[in-house]
């Protein structure tokens, strides 16, 4: 029973830190920001050969405004 308290304590002691790190990080945004990687549609380009990841990475920012979701 001493691991499982010397456990506990340590898990306990780790959740304080999470939460004091949490707490420091100030004001946060609602919605997703997203790299994607995408193929330009030119068949001599880099992008067009197998296993290529293609251009970017172009960044996309999805969030919520009036009800509808909205992506930039």
């Amino acid at each position: 029973m001493a691991a499982a308290g010397k456990a506990l304590a340590e898990l306990e002691r780790r959740w304080e830190e999470i939460r004091a790190a949490l707490g420091a990080v100030g004001e946060l945004r609602p919605g997703a920001l997203v790299s994607r990687y995408r193929p330009c549609g030119k068949p001599t380009c880099h992008c067009a050969q197998p296993g290529d990841p293609g251009h970017g990475p172009c960044w996309s920012l999805t969030r919520v405004v009036g009800g509808k979701t909205v992506t930039k």
